[in-house]
């Protein structure tokens, strides 16, 4: 009996001794799958709608011809007859009185060289000044040319300078003198900065004239030319309805009797011969009519007798 528990108890012990060898595990490590990633770029397409687009016919711009020449001038003003006195205030008298219209084309050169024609008309209302001297006397008028609201800058000048010769009792206009500014309206173009001087003076000729305390008059009109100073050039001038006159030694502004220059003296002649040649035509006509009428009424009575 006692055997049989120590058999047992050393078969419990080698059971608790005994190792339990367990037969060798492969382990296979698998790779895992490749896995391939495929970038995709996503790209956005805008479709635009059906748009239609009509091409227009190219034009053709033709441009304006530019002209190289300078603006046509505006025309001048028509003259127009001013009053002017000269009045002595220590004589207390106004020794000179006038009455006219003058208007002047000036000649002068261009910035391109060629040569122009400026214009300069006596306003009316120009300011009158002079000199009340015993031998001699002067009227000078100033005016500033105006166009198109803009004035020139300096004033135009035109000087009268009358003398007397005591002799024979005559007086008379010695020298006209014209100081013209070349206005950018009337002168276009023009090179020259400053006055153009004309001066209108010959010791043989007598502009004007008449007799102490007479008066001078001229309806008609009167043209001269005025040699320009340093130029070559002539000023042409004209004055229309003049009447002045100088050495005047009244106080009061009136004109004395007038001396009519040539040009009126032969407009008054050429009326009267006009009137008398239509006056002598009619007569004739009245008694060619009278021998027609006369010789009818002769056959009439001729005729009547034979019946």
């Amino acid at each position: 009996m006692e055997f049989f528990i120590l058999f047992a108890l050393v078969i419990i012990a080698s059971a608790e001794n005994k190792t339990t060898v367990l037969p060798p595990t492969t382990v296979t490590s698998e790779a895992p799958p490749n896995i391939t990633t495929t970038s995709t770029a996503f790209t956005t397409t805008t479709v635009k709608p059906n748009t239609t687009t009509t091409i227009q016919p190219s034009t053709t711009v033709t441009p304006a011809p530019t002209s190289t020449n300078a603006p046509i001038p505006p025309g001048p003003p028509q003259p127009v007859a001013g009053y002017w006195v000269v009045h002595d205030e220590y004589a207390n008298i106004t020794c000179i009185v006038a009455r006219f219209s003058a208007a002047f084309k000036v000649p002068y050169i261009k910035t391109d060289g060629q040569a122009g024609n400026g214009s300069v008309v006596l306003n009316q209302n120009a300011t009158a000044t002079g000199t009340c001297g015993e031998v001699e006397q002067t009227l000078t008028l100033k005016w500033y040319q105006v166009a198109e609201g803009i004035q020139a800058p300096k004033p135009n000048i035109l000087t009268f300078t009358f003398t007397k010769n005591i002799s024979n009792d005559i007086y008379y206009a010695k020298s006209i003198e014209l100081m013209a500014y070349p206005d950018l309206i009337y002168f276009p173009n023009a090179t020259t900065p400053d006055y153009i001087e004309s001066v209108l003076s010959d010791s043989y000729l007598d502009f004007f004239p008449a007799h102490l305390n007479n008066s001078y008059a001229c309806r008609s009109e009167q043209i001269f030319n005025m040699p320009q100073v340093n130029t070559g050039y002539q000023t042409h001038g004209s004055i229309t309805g003049m009447q002045i006159q100088a050495f005047r030694n009244t106080g009061d502004e009136e004109f004395g009797a007038s001396e009519n220059c040539s040009g009126d003296t032969a407009t008054s002649d050429i009326v009267p011969i006009a009137v008398g040649c239509a006056l002598a035509a009619l007569v004739v006509i009245v008694l060619i009519a009278y021998l027609v009428g006369r010789s009818r009424s002769a056959s009439r009575q001729r005729g009547y007798q034979s019946v």
